[in-house]
């Protein structure tokens, strides 16, 4: 019962949220200003409100003068908190670097650089609907400071990038200085990975009728002279064939990048989740062996040559992978 008033509470904050909060929060890097940073007293602060309210009450009704300018003290502290929290964010410049993708039971992480034209204290990021997920900053300056907020996702899939809270109770916990920033974009969480059976393997088809446990071994020989291009490194030059034409060229050798897999979807064992898994698996082992590889995700074919690809474009599609469609 109580977990289902919460999921309403958040339910409603997170609506209210959507519709006051406007688009100058949604970029990868905001500066805190006026028309940016929302100020009001802290769970402590409105306690310490209440407090001076009744020592006020008080030192009216009874004509004690002690007890009103003890009141008068609270509310000025109270004011100075309320100006100094406001100055302390104002002018941090907080940005999204990059995301950091995992893999199943794993948190992923978003990076944070956080500067500042003069001392900024007492800093957190964290996910604006769970305060268990946040970094803490004690201490910004003019040098550029970098924070790791990990997110509240476990399972395999493609998520959207939360709503960032920026929040300070400096300098002494009467208020809350927030803003928010909200990047637009998702991290991906991959599946675990699992070693497959032999006999998954052996399903698998390879190109020159070659056994996938001797591709992954590959060979050293002689293939071919290529034009030579920067990237190569001096070491594959062929310095006999400069000699005698003066020309850069490079040896290639039938290595494993004349090697082709098939990784299909269809021909794993188990549960999705477990398909994917080994999936992840044979995908990593591949591009550490630089072998090219076709990736087959029910309808969807995809050839993937190790050499020119990001790795994890192709891990990002097992995460969002649904059998169903």
């Amino acid at each position: 019962m109580q977990k289902q008033r919460a999921s309403i509470f958040n339910n409603i904050k997170v609506t209210l949220q959507n519709k006051l909060l406007k688009q100058k929060h949604k970029k990868r890097t905001i500066t805190l200003s006026h028309n940016n940073i929302y100020i009001l007293p802290s769970v402590l602060g409105a306690f310490f409100f209440l407090v001076a309210l009744l020592n006020f009450i008080m030192a009216v009704n009874y004509q004690n003068n002690l007890i009103l300018v003890m009141a008068y003290l609270m509310f000025i502290v109270l004011l100075i908190s309320l100006l100094a929290g406001y100055s302390n964010i104002k002018g941090l410049t907080v940005s999204m670097l990059n995301t950091i993708p995992t893999y199943a039971a794993q948190s992923p992480h978003m990076i944070f650089n956080l500067t500042t034209d003069s001392t900024c204290q007492g800093v957190t990021l964290s996910y604006a609907y769970d305060k268990r997920y946040n970094s803490d900053c004690e201490n910004i300056d003019e040098k550029i400071t970098e924070l790791n907020l990990p997110l509240p996702f476990k399972n395999r899939g493609f998520y959207s990038l939360p709503r960032v809270k920026i929040a300070s109770h400096f300098p002494f916990g009467l208020i809350t200085a927030w803003s928010y920033i909200d990047t637009q974009e998702c991290v991906a969480i991959y599946p675990k990975k699992i070693n497959p059976f032999n006999n998954e393997l052996n399903t698998m088809q390879a190109s020159e009728n070659t056994d996938f446990k001797n591709q992954l071994l590959g060979s050293d020989d002689f293939n071919q002279l290529i034009k030579h291009s920067p990237e190569m490194g001096l070491q594959r030059i062929s310095w006999r064939h400069y000699a005698k034409t003066q020309s850069l060229m490079a040896k290639q050798f039938i290595d494993n990048e004349s090697i082709h897999t098939v990784f299909d979807f269809n021909q794993m064992q188990g549960s999705s989740e477990q398909r994917l898994s080994k999936l992840c698996f044979l995908i990593n082992d591949a591009y550490e062996s630089n072998i090219n590889f076709t990736l087959k995700l029910g309808v969807k074919a995809v050839c993937v040559d190790t050499r020119l690809d990001e790795k994890s474009r192709f891990l990002t599609m097992l995460s969002q992978f649904e059998e169903n469609v």
